[in-house]
């Protein structure tokens, strides 16, 4: 029985997961979302009626039992439940439990604040004090031992799941026998802080010195001021220039972007990067594989074309490779979902682009066609979203750097002669606030403002010229938005849960 039991579970959690097929038609997978603002999924859950056991009368017929219409958190059953216990004769301890280590991040506790803040408390409550994570600590690494690759001063300011246990368990020694105790994480904390800090110091580039003729982001957005977001020339005119030169029918189709990565294409990938092949043939083989996405949209005939993205590994890891101020990882894999896991890059410095991260390929795409093929990239609020993102500075300031490599970028794809250019912002959802029961934002835990993120599309958009359509991908979306299919509308739907906003 329990061996039944046991293969009827797992065929039943398949079913959820990935649907079935059967004697009684099939059966769709239930919906997978993420966990808040997290890239975590799960599975939601579906209530609907479910039959008892049997009815009173002893007929053993099963009844239907409807599930409540709503779920209300009550934020008094631990008071009730303490009054019941006390009323059996139990004596309840409350205690307080403070997340104190930050299970969301990457970046090693400040011992010496953490103590601070807790002290006071510990000597009100004494061990009635729990200290935690903020969270589980799914959402991190395992441990950062592992990390051979990473640069001395940026693996030392680091914890993973191993770390942030070990920090608990210094914490908790200061406490009860003070500071003494852990002196030598403290120092070692300091000495790890100053040398990432002259790091940052470097623009986040390592070992060499800042080009001459090259300026930090916050420079450079102060120089330009209101230059940064200002369009050459009004809708109505660029409109015009753009159906000139792409004369494009009222509704064009195009594709999201990235075809498949073959098995061919992780074979030429793995031989690269073990040194099998010489970069040319790496090169050449890529080359083959535009051409031939080239071929095929052509053959079914759409309008928009793309180079299908076979170079792109991750499409955060892809540009976060080519900026200066990101760290990568070995093994620092984080569960997503199921048995998928991802490596989320750190950005530790100051993001910016040392060259052209996209412009090759899709000019080599172009240069295949004489339909328009478009540029491609990540945009800044998924690679921040999708990123263990450095807490020195407030979040915005990160996200307004990537989006001015992003600016730069959209500018040399411009140059070469790239006249569409899509965004893609899949975690852009990620990055709104969570809010309350009354519908407003929760101020604690905002990331970004509706204002932050058009200020960040701003400073992209500041790039393009008249004749550079640009728009946010719909990233689930299979058709595309022209600025003429959509004259009066700023918002159109392009996919199940996505949409594009013509900029």
């Amino acid at each position: 029985m329990g061996i039944f039991q046991s293969e009827f579970l797992h065929d039943l959690e398949f079913a959820v997961a990935r649907g079935t097929s059967g004697r009684k038609g099939d059966i769709e997978p239930a919906a997978m979302t993420k966990w808040f603002d997290t890239n975590y999924h799960y599975i939601v859950p579906e209530l609907g009626s479910v039959a008892s056991a049997g009815s009173d009368d002893g007929s053993g017929s099963a009844d239907s039992v409807d599930p409540p219409e709503q779920f209300t958190p009550d934020a008094t059953i631990l008071v009730e439940e303490a009054r019941e216990a006390r009323e059996l004769g139990f004596k309840p301890k409350p205690v307080l439990s403070v997340g104190i280590v930050n299970g969301r991040n990457v970046w090693r506790n400040n011992l010496e604040a953490s103590l601070a803040a807790l002290i006071p408390v510990y000597e009100s409550l004494g061990d009635r004090l729990w200290i935690a994570p903020s969270c589980s600590l799914l959402h991190v690494p395992v441990d950062t031992a592992v990390e051979t690759q990473l640069a001395p001063e940026v693996r030392e300011v680091l914890a993973f799941a191993d770390q942030k246990l070990h920090e608990l368990s210094a914490l908790k020694q200061a406490l009860e026998q003070g500071e003494a105790a852990i002196a030598q994480e403290l120092e070692a904390y300091r000495r790890s802080d100053a040398a990432l800090e002259s790091q940052r110091g470097d623009g986040g580039r390592g070992a060499g010195k800042r080009d001459d003729g090259e300026r930090g982001t916050e420079a450079r957005l102060a120089s330009e001021g209101e230059k940064q977001d200002a369009r050459r020339a009004p809708y109505a005119v660029r409109r015009q220039l753009q159906r000139h030169r792409f004369s494009l029918p009222q509704f064009p189709t195009t594709t999201i972007g990235s075809f498949p990565q073959t098995d061919e294409i992780r074979k030429a990938r793995r031989a690269r990067r073990k040194g099998e092949i010489e970069e040319w043939q790496y090169t050449e083989h890529i080359r083959a594989e535009i051409e031939h996405a080239v071929r095929i949209q052509e053959d079914i005939g759409l309008d928009v074309l793309v180079h299908g993205e076979a170079e792109r590994t991750d499409m955060v890891e892809y540009f976060g490779r080519q900026l200066g101020g990101f760290a990568f990882t070995e093994n620092g894999w984080v569960q997503s979902y199921g048995t998928r896991c991802v490596k989320p890059p750190i950005i530790y410095g100051e993001v910016h682009r040392p060259e052209p991260m996209t412009v090759f390929w899709t000019a080599y795409a172009q240069s295949l066609t004489e339909r328009p093929v478009k540029g491609m990239l990540t945009g800044p609020i998924t690679i921040l979203q999708w990123s263990f993102v450095r807490e020195d500075q407030p979040r915005r300031d990160t996200a307004m750097e990537i989006a001015k490599a992003l600016r730069d970028e959209v500018h040399d794809l411009e140059q070469a002669g790239i006249g569409i250019i899509q965004v893609d912002e899949p975690a852009l959802r990620e990055g709104l606030p969570l809010r309350n029961r009354f519908g407003l934002a929760n101020p604690p835990i905002r990331h970004h403002s509706p204002v932050k993120l058009k200020a960040q599309w701003k400073v992209i958009r500041g790039a393009t010229g008249e004749r550079a359509p640009m728009h946010p991908g719909a990233y689930s979306a299979e058709v595309c938005c022209h600025p003429d299919s959509v004259q009066r509308q700023q918002r159109c739907t392009g996919g199940k849960g996505a949409s594009g906003y013509v900029l």
